[in-house]
Parts: C-alpha cells; structure tokens; sequence
C-alpha cells in the first residue's frame, strides 16, 4: 500500500514537474519570439542601410556640389523622401504619446511596473527601425544615397531653418527638464551631447569633401568663406553649420521650397536621422576623438 502511495506520489510529482518544464520553455520561447519580433525592424533598418551604403556610398562620402548650389530636382527628389515618410512618423508619435513617463520615474517601481516599462521601451523600439528602414528603401527607390539626403537635410532644417541637431521627441526634453535624464545620459549614444557631435563629425566631414572638390580658380571668395565656415566649426562644439550667415547661392536654391520644408519637418524623428543602426552600436564618440579626424581630414585639404 505504501509502495503504491510512493508511485502515484512520484508519477504526480513527474507529471507536475513536466507541466512547470513546458511551461517555463513555453515562457522562454514566447519571450524569444516576443524580442525577435520587436528588433526585427532594427534589422531591416540595418540591412538596407548596408545595401544603401553600397550602391551610393557611406554618408561621409559624399561630395556636395562645389559651388554650394543644390539643383531643383534634387530639392523635388528630397522633398518626395520626405513626404513618403509622413505614415510612419505617425506611428512614431502614437508610439511616443503611449509611453508612460511617470512610470519610468518610480524611485522604487514594483516588479509589474518594471516589466510595463520595458513593455513600453521595446514598443519604441518596432517604429524608430521601421522608420529607418522605410527613409532607406524610399531613398533607394529615389535613386539618392544617405550622404546627399544628410546634407541637403542638414542644411535645410538644421542650417537654415534653424531647428537643432538635438532636438528630438518631447520625452527626451522632459527628461532633460527634470534632471533625471534616464534614457540619454552623456555617456550613451542617444544623448543630445552625444547626437550634436555625430551632426559635427558628419558635417565637418561633407564640407570639407566639398572644399576639396573646388577646381575653379574663379571661386577662389567662395573657397575661403567655405574654409572659414569649416575653421568655426571645428573650433565650436556646438555650432551648427552657417547658422546666421548662409551663403547666398544656397540660400537661393531653398527659397522656393521654404513652406514644404516647413510642413516635412518632424522633431521626433530629426534626433535619428544623422544616427545610424551601426553607429548607435559602434561609436562613442568624444571632443578629442572627433578633433583628431578633423584635423587629419584639414591637413588633406591643405
């Protein structure tokens, strides 16, 4: 009798711990799936950045036009990336509008409150790399590489219209205005410190391509206000690129287009679009760091 007790003890036993098995790999493979499918945007992102780079180069590579002028259908080819994007910068917002701030800012949250925000963290995560991906694969159908959209991008909205570098969805800002700035921190890649000297780096680097690019000895004005231009900013971190002062030439090409670049603008996205997938996981980036290649990039200029 108690041998038979002992067995239906232990086959109950074997069955209990067979059913918390199931369930503890059922769990972990829900979680897995759960975590691929949230990061596979990110993926794609990275993908077509990687088949972008390849058929129209690295950003940095680019050559904008010497004598700083950007032609009318280049300005038309950006302008439909830009309108093409408007569905998926909404699905940011909503996104951004869902996320819970007061939570993330529990001095002592409870276990379900973590577990919510990490929810709401990776529910960001899916719309930044479905927009990345979605600027990348219009690009490519645009026939316009990330180096021509970053300049003409950077000088419309950042140069001449005035919005900065850094500025970027209003969690970010609130963060920055209570002083307990979680998610961008000076030493991560998403802080604004951080996206202002990936704007700089980027920006020294295209004009100084396009200083090297001046052939005509005719341009010899335009050549030095370009080589000052240059000079300023290497010298000021937080200078954005002719602020105050754009050059004339350019500043005729985007008149026409001055409302539609007014209505394309979006600030939530603006924080991602000098950033890429590769560079958020690569790169940290420093004052010294960033010198060091401006001035090996000023001694190949001279």
């Amino acid at each position: 009798m108690a041998t038979s007790t002992s067995q239906k003890w232990l086959i109950g036993c074997g069955i209990g711990c067979a059913a918390i098995v199931v369930l503890v790999v059922s769990l972990v493979t829900g979680t897995i799936i759960y975590v691929r499918g949230k990061f596979q945007p990110l993926q794609e992102a990275s993908d077509s950045r990687k088949e972008i780079v390849v058929a129209y180069g690295a950003p940095d590579a680019f050559v904008p036009p010497s004598n700083g002028a950007i032609a009318p259908e280049r300005m038309e080819v950006f302008l439909s990336v830009r309108d093409s994007l408007k569905d998926t910068q909404a699905r940011l917002d909503a996104a951004l509008a869902n996320f819970d701030f007061e939570r993330l800012n529990q001095r002592q949250p409870s276990f379900g409150a973590v577990l919510r925000t990490l929810s709401d963290l990776s529910n960001l995560i899916a719309p930044v790399g479905e927009y990345v991906n979605r600027r990348n694969r219009v690009l490519m159908d645009k026939r316009m590489g990330l180096g021509e959209y970053a300049y003409i991008y950077s000088i419309a909205y950042h140069s001449w219209l005035g919005h900065p570098p850094d500025e970027g969805p209003p969690i970010l800002e609130k963060a920055r205005q209570r002083g307990r700035d979680r998610l961008s921190g000076n030493d991560s890649n998403l802080s604004p410190e951080s996206v202002r000297r990936q704007y700089r780096r980027l920006i020294l680097r295209l004009l100084g391509n396009q200083l090297n690019n001046i052939k005509d000895a005719e341009q010899t004005k335009w050549r030095g206000l370009l080589k000052e231009e240059i000079d300023r900013v290497d010298r000021d971190p937080d200078r954005v690129a002719w602020q105050n002062n754009l050059p004339i030439p350019i500043e005729k090409c985007l008149k026409p287009y001055r409302s539609r670049l007014e209505a394309t603008y979006h600030p939530s996205t603006n924080y991602f679009e000098l950033l890429t997938i590769e560079e958020l996981n690569q790169f940290q980036w420093n004052g010294p760091a960033v010198s060091g290649e401006i001035e090996g990039s000023r001694d190949t200029v001279a």
